[in-house]
C-alpha cells in the first residue's frame, strides 16, 4: 500500500488497519455517520468535509490535513511505517487509567504525529537498555 503519494482513502484504510477498525467501529469513536465513512471508503463521497475529518484524525492523533494534502497524507502514512508491520494501537485502546507517564494523557493526545514519532523513539530505546524485572506473582 506504500507509495510516494497516499491517497486520503488509503491514509484512511491504513490508519483503521491499524487501530483494527472498521466502519462501524470508527463510528463509534468518531461519532461520523457510518455510511459517510463507508462512501469515503468506497470512493462514491463528494470531497470529504473539514468538519468529517476532524474527529477522525483526532482519533487516529493525525493532523487533519493528512486527509487534504497528498502530501501530508503521505508524511503522515510514513511516519507510522506503512510498510512495517501493523502495531499502532488507535488511542482509543490505550486508555488513560493504564497511561504509565506522570504527564497528562491528554497532553500527548495533542502532540503531532512528529513529535508521538520522536517520543516513540526515545521511550524505545530508553527500553531496549532497560532491565526487565521479574514479574509479581499473584497470591
Amino acid at each position: 500500500m506504500h507509495s510516494s503519494v497516499m491517497k486520503p482513502k488509503d491514509l484512511l484504510e491504513l490508519l483503521m488497519k491499524r487501530a483494527g477498525d472498521n466502519p462501524n467501529s470508527l463510528a463509534t469513536k468518531s461519532r461520523v455517520p457510518q455510511p459517510t465513512i463507508f462512501r469515503f471508503l468506497k470512493g462514491t463521497a463528494r470531497e470529504p468535509r473539514l468538519s468529517t475529518m476532524e474527529p477522525i484524525a483526532r482519533v487516529y492523533g493525525v493532523p487533519v490535513e493528512a486527509f487534504f494534502s497528498e502530501k501530508v497524507g503521505s508524511e503522515v502514512a510514513q511516519s507510522f511505517g506503512a510498510d512495517e508491520p501493523i502495531t499502532l494501537h488507535s488511542t482509543e485502546n490505550l486508555r488513560a487509567e493504564r497511561w504509565p507517564f506522570s504527564a497528562p494523557y491528554e497532553m500527548y493526545e495533542n502532540l503531532s504525529v512528529e513529535k508521538k514519532r520522536q517520543l516513540d523513539e526515545r521511550v524505545s530505546a530508553f527500553l531496549e537498555g532497560a532491565t526487565p524485572i521479574a514479574p509479581e506473582k499473584s497470591a
